[in-house]
């Protein structure tokens, strides 16, 4: 087990997130809809971009490498889904191919002293190679120094199992994914004129479906609600796609503090009707985290969070897609996972 620095919720409110802001970059969330305004990095602090490493100096562009998102649960932990670094043979990739930026909202803004490199990457040993058990931990070689644009999130404990969040929960959720409503064999337009991958991160937020015990989630025959989220709206329009697997679903309690929910996980296409989005359920692998990373979860009461309402929008996501070239993010029989996977 390695000793870092415990994660712990940030003390940010959902007002502070929905409202209007001096900050010309504090977009307010009821403003964003697919292919829509972008949010500070201060209202999702916790949130990383995982790009193709810079193995060519000439070729440094973090828009075209971003293939993944990641939530900081420490000043070094990073919790992602499994598929974003496990390759086609089933095993994880090589902790040098791959970078992490923190703190940088827009991705061409990227220089090469920004990217962070990996020590370690560790997948949840009953990963099924699809989307069953799909979270992993990767190591960044050496801490960061944390300030108001790059802070850990708390994860749940294993206590939330089977309780908690309650149907109609209302989450956050962020990336730099496809803003398109896509069908399920259906491409992010990379070569739209307006760029429907996102440059700046977008947030936006979807509503818990069915709770902690439910049976279905909308049409999607691979649910399991012991160990995933579904989350967004039935009707279809609000989402998470291409280019946004592995970020963070996070939910905020009446006291403003934020915990990591879900892990973005897998969609039958993007914001389609009868087909939520599906996310990894953390408090189901909160043991395994805290064995892994030695980072302890939330240790503090939970009480419902006080989201306001907003207008149901599709979130970017990296569920399918492939903004390389190098990447394959096709799921099987129609199913997109929601980053570009390896």
């Amino acid at each position: 087990m390695f000793a870092f620095a415990m994660g712990c919720a940030l003390s940010v409110s959902p007002a502070a997130v929905n409202a209007d802001a001096s900050d010309s970059n504090d977009v307010p969330l009821d403003a964003l809809v697919v292919g829509g305004d972008p949010v500070a990095m201060s209202d999702v602090p916790w949130q990383v971009a995982i790009l193709s490493a810079n193995l060519n100096s000439v070729d440094d562009d973090g828009y075209l490498d971003q293939v993944c998102g990641g939530s900081l649960i420490s000043n070094r932990w990073i919790v992602t889904a499994a598929h974003c670094v496990v390759g086609d043979d089933g095993e994880a990739a090589d902790a040098f191919t791959l970078d992490v930026v923190t703190g940088i909202a827009t991705l061409t803004d990227i220089e090469s002293t920004d990217r962070r490199g990996l020590d370690r990457i560790l997948v949840h040993p009953e990963y099924d190679g699809e989307f069953v058990n799909d979270i992993a931990l990767v190591r960044l070689a050496e801490e960061i120094a944390l300030n108001s644009d790059q802070q850990p999130i708390a994860y749940p404990p294993a206590s939330w199992q089977g309780a908690l969040p309650a149907a109609g929960s209302e989450y956050l959720v962020s990336g730099w994914g496809c803003r398109a409503e896509l069908g399920p064999s259906e491409a992010c337009p990379e070569d739209d004129p307006d760029g429907y991958y996102a440059n700046t991160i977008e947030a936006v937020v979807v509503d818990d479906i069915g709770g902690p015990t439910a049976s279905a989630c909308g049409a999607n025959s691979d649910f399991d609600v012991e160990i995933m989220i579904c989350a967004g709206d039935i009707a279809g329009g609000v989402d998470s796609c291409t280019g946004d697997s592995g970020g963070p679903l996070a939910l905020s309690d009446d006291a403003g503090g934020w915990v990591l929910a879900g892990v973005v996980s897998f969609g039958f296409g993007c914001a389609q009707v009868s087909y939520p989005g599906v996310y990894t359920r953390v408090s189901a692998y909160a043991e395994w985290l805290e064995a892994m990373s030695g980072v302890e979860p939330f240790a503090q009461p939970w009480s419902p969070n006080t989201f306001t309402a907003l207008t149901p929008t599709r979130l970017l996501d990296t569920r399918s897609g492939d903004r390389v070239g190098t990447l394959d993010g096709s799921g099987p029989g129609g199913w997109c996972w929601w980053g570009s996977g390896w």
